[in-house]
């Protein structure tokens, strides 16, 4: 789980240099899916998430047992 984290943390931090320094204006948000991700990693602007995932949104349950 620890690699998936830092994947979404690379990602995201990747996707908001690209737009943030691209030659077109590019608004840019994001929408958290069906995990809960601790956004830590030093530049990622969490502004730009919405306020919601969208495990809240549709009121989803995961399954969070050990396997």
């Amino acid at each position: 789980m620890n690699f998936d984290h830092h994947r979404a943390n690379t990602c995201i931090l990747s996707l908001q240099t690209m737009c943030r320094y691209s030659t077109t204006i590019i608004q840019d948000i994001y929408l958290e899916g069906w995990t809960n991700i601790d956004w830590n990693y030093p530049g990622i602007d969490k502004k730009k998430f919405l306020p919601q995932s969208a495990l809240e949104m549709f009121e989803a349950h995961t399954n969070t047992q050990n396997k």
